[in-house]
């Protein structure tokens, strides 16, 4: 069974140029790759970020 090889990976902006006309860009999928690598940003930005407020003291009261 013949098998074809995979194609070179393309960047995503590429895809979405104006004037693409590859099978990904006519199918939309450089839109969709810039947009899960935006939401995969903003997750990894919020869970690097520090705490918005300090977390509460838990020594034990006398």
């Amino acid at each position: 069974m013949y098998k074809r090889p995979p194609a070179a990976p393309r960047p995503a902006a590429e895809a979405a140029r104006q004037d693409a006309t590859g099978g990904v860009a006519e199918s939309g999928l450089g839109h969709d790759a810039k947009a899960v690598a935006s939401e995969v940003g903003r997750a990894v930005t919020a869970l690097a970020a520090p705490p918005a407020s300090p977390a509460p003291d838990r020594k034990a009261r006398p």
